[in-house]
């Protein structure tokens, strides 16, 4: 049954960060609340920010009201997070960034054993949650810890040694490969793991934090979740785009909480 807002709400204004996320977060907050008789004014910050920046903000609650990142424990113990996986698993679903030259090297790749073989090894923020993730499976990551957009493209373009791949959500692959065509696309795997970007907000908004949860669960029960993902974010499942139903899954153990 689909949840309403109360008739008498305003319409609740939301800022939200400057992400490569940001349009289908603020498409989908916005459709959200329209199927639930209410209306969302969604505006993203004019900059970037750092996640440290983001999460201090949100925490003071000056400039943003919100954030998103994937599943994380210790977030879990500083704000309140919105239990809804917010891409359907898609954050999940990584894909390569790669240099032109290697864009087959991965082409007869069958098994996480035989990703393992090459050595290759993968560019990340320090402070990821993915870093984990990474060293759990085996495999090995070169760690940036100045901003990494654009520290991470350049080392990958550059061909710089020890760094040989770049691993994005395929939501973040479908925004940022038309950004970067000195780099290619590895068309072949998708390395999957279970975890997701969720909201979360300040400990001091439990009214904001059960009026999302509430909305957004509507809204997934209608349908809206799966065809936003799909009308924003086309190139994912179109066969001639990023080709999800035809890559080859090779899935990756999660770090034991």
């Amino acid at each position: 049954m689909a949840w309403s807002v109360p008739a008498s709400a305003e319409p609740l204004e939301l800022r939200i960060p400057q992400h490569s996320l940001t349009h289908y977060v603020q498409e989908l907050l916005q459709r959200a609340f329209e199927a639930a008789g209410g209306k969302a004014i969604v505006t993203p910050a004019n900059d970037p920010l750092s996640h440290g920046r983001m999460m201090l903000l949100v925490e003071r609650q000056e400039g943003l009201d919100l954030f998103w990142r994937g599943e994380d424990a210790d977030l879990k113990k500083r704000f309140l997070e919105v239990e809804f996986d917010l891409t359907d698993g898609l954050k999940g679903v990584r894909v390569l960034f790669v240099r032109p030259d290697d864009k087959d090297l991965y082409a007869h790749v069958q098994s996480l054993d035989e990703f393992r073989a090459l050595g290759t090894i993968g560019a990340m923020g320090y402070d990821w949650n993915d870093v984990q993730i990474w060293e759990v499976n085996g495999l090995p990551v070169d760690l940036t810890r100045e901003h990494w957009n654009p520290a991470i493209y350049n080392k990958l373009a550059a061909g710089r040694p020890g760094v040989d791949y770049f691993s994005r959500g395929i939501i973040e692959m479908a925004v940022e490969a038309p950004q970067h065509p000195e780099l290619a696309v590895e068309p072949h795997l998708q390395l999957v793991y279970e975890n997701d970007f969720r909201l979360y907000v300040s400990k001091d908004r439990p009214d904001l934090h059960k009026l999302l949860t509430d909305v957004l669960k509507s809204a997934d029960a209608q349908g809206i979740l799966q065809q936003t993902l799909r009308d924003v974010f086309p190139d994912i499942f179109r066969p001639d785009g990023l080709n999800i139903e035809g890559r080859r899954i090779i899935p990756l153990a999660m770090p034991v909480p």
